[in-house]
């Protein structure tokens, strides 16, 4: 007697709300796919949006620092405003606003955040009256005899030779200047006390090395447009 053949049985593919699974998995990743490249995009955006907002939020700082701005909130000084209203310190809100001031947007935002702020510090230590924007573009000499290239320079690399000139500064400037004293550093705090009493909460006067042969100088910044009466009158005890 012939056996019975036996037809083989094909599964019907499941069905999941008119889909079958196979279809419905790569929808799944195509919506997954999706929402991944729109939140790359996403991030993408907001880190652009980011890179340009310390500008903006230096500038407006830079309007902060006016004693009739600070004053119009109710605070006594401008590093009293920081201290209660953000979440950086006085020092760094000088910086972002000396950044907005004296740098355009494109050349803060084309070095970065923390590149600009190391190039501040390293104008604020060296003896030179030049701007950030002038200082991010030369060349700077340092203690050790080295030749910094500012604008191929790292932010961190800029920011140690702002803390190399600034420890000469305190030692002594080198061979042939003549370095800061307790008696120079005295005076400058004095003045700055002076100042500040004035009116002008946000000034800062440093004391730096003198270039061989001088004797230390005075850099004064933090002082508005509007303050330069004051600035006298603290001073001289006269107004301009």
């Amino acid at each position: 007697m012939r056996a019975n053949a036996v037809t083989p049985v094909t599964a019907a593919p499941v069905v999941v709300k008119g889909q079958t699974l196979a279809a419905a998995a790569e929808t799944k990743i195509e919506q997954i796919r999706a929402q991944a490249s729109a939140d790359v995009e996403r991030i993408r955006e907001l880190s652009r949006t980011i890179a340009r907002a310390f500008h903006e939020i230096g500038q407006a700082l830079a309007r902060l620092k006016d004693p009739m701005a600070y004053g119009a909130l109710g605070y006594k000084s401008f590093a009293e405003l920081c201290a209660k209203e953000f979440s950086f310190s006085a020092d760094k809100a000088a910086e972002l606003a000396q950044i907005a001031t004296q740098m355009t947007r494109e050349e803060a935002v084309s070095i970065g955040q923390k590149k600009a702020i190391a190039v501040v510090r390293l104008c604020r230590a060296t003896i030179e009256d030049d701007t950030p924007a002038q200082v991010a573009k030369g060349t700077v000499t340092l203690p050790s005899g080295e030749t910094l290239d500012v604008q191929r320079a790292s932010a961190r690399k800029t920011e140690a030779a702002a803390a190399e000139l600034r420890r000469a500064a305190r030692a002594g400037g080198g061979k042939g200047s003549k370095g800061v004293g307790q008696k120079e550093q005295k005076a400058g705090n004095a003045l700055e006390a002076k100042l500040h009493r004035g009116g002008l909460s946000g000034a800062r006067v440093r004391v730096v090395a003198g270039v061989p042969g001088k004797e230390p100088r005075l850099r004064i910044d933090g002082i508005p447009v509007s303050g330069i009466a004051k600035l006298c009158k603290a001073i001289c005890g006269k107004g301009r």
